[in-house]
């Protein structure tokens, strides 16, 4: 596939992606603080969202949410304003972040991001009235990636205590990713292109780091079109080292699309959103 080819499967993802929004049902509103600054710069994606549950009270469990895009597109907003509104229908506020993308960032900038969230949260969360012991982090597709990753920074950033991760069509691996002949995924070898130029390092891989100190994850993907062998590899390890988790697969003859957890027209999110919660509860 040539540059132009690429840019141009980019685009369509784009437009599919909006159209998708366009047409999704809004969930109700909620308290929001927007486009805060987590680093005192002019990049544009340093900045994150706090969206409040309902309820009022001194502090709140929280989730940090991290989009999907395959590293190199898509924002907090539009149909991610939406899923982080669904998340915060609980008694779990929401910090819905950006970061940079490629190919503009490399790899090792969308780090740096997440390192400075967990700063940024670690000065400024109590002021948010967000409860730093109890910390959650979700995220899908490459978001998930970049959520699986959080565990390894977190210990440097006390009294930030990271509780479970939610893991939806996510990947863990970027070789056994592309290895993988059952994912039929479009364009993900182009895609990783953009974030490595061939040059995948060894450190990457979530699989290969995971000790019996990862906190507990919930994993969920589509077995149609989607990364459903990454989650079952992830399983695996995690069951080796005895970490706590819950793995759904949904069957390929249900013709999910990936991803498709962030679109409400599909009774299954629903159901996705009750189970991340149930998981989620049993370690506040």
């Amino acid at each position: 596939m040539t540059d132009t080819q690429l840019q141009a499967m980019l685009s369509f993802l784009e437009t599919s992606t909006k159209k998708a929004y366009e047409e999704d049902e809004v969930p109700k509103d909620k308290k929001i603080i927007e486009d805060l600054k987590y680093l005192d710069d002019q990049e544009p994606m340093h900045t994150l969202d706090v969206i409040y549950p309902d309820y009022k009270q001194d502090t709140y469990p929280f989730i940090i949410y991290i989009h999907g895009g395959g590293f190199c597109m898509h924002h907090k907003n539009e149909i991610y304003r939406h899923h982080a509104l669904r998340l915060a229908n609980d008694v779990f506020a929401v910090v819905n972040i950006n970061y940079r993308l490629a190919p503009k960032a490399s790899y090792q900038d969308m780090i740096d991001d997440l390192h400075a969230v967990l700063s940024y949260l670690q000065q400024c969360g109590r002021q948010l009235h967000l409860d730093l012991k109890r910390m959650f982090v979700a995220g899908d597709s490459s978001g998930a990636y970049l959520a699986s990753y959080l565990p390894f920074l977190v210990q440097s950033y006390t009294p930030l205590d990271m509780k479970s991760i939610a893991c939806c069509c996510g990947l863990f691996d970027f070789d056994t990713f592309l290895q993988d002949s059952t994912c039929k995924f479009p364009i993900k070898k182009e895609m990783l292109h953009l974030l490595f130029q061939d040059d995948i390092p060894k450190a990457s891989s979530i699989l290969s780091r995971i000790t019996p100190s990862y906190p507990p994850v919930y994993l969920m993907d589509s077995a149609y079109q989607s990364f459903s062998g990454e989650a079952k590899r992830m399983k695996a390890v995690l069951d080796k080292h005895a970490v706590s988790n819950a793995l759904y697969i949904i069957p390929k003859e249900e013709k999910l699309p990936h991803n498709f957890q962030l679109l409400w027209k599909y009774p299954q999110s629903a159901m996705v959103l009750e189970t991340i919660f149930d998981f989620f509860h049993q370690y506040l």
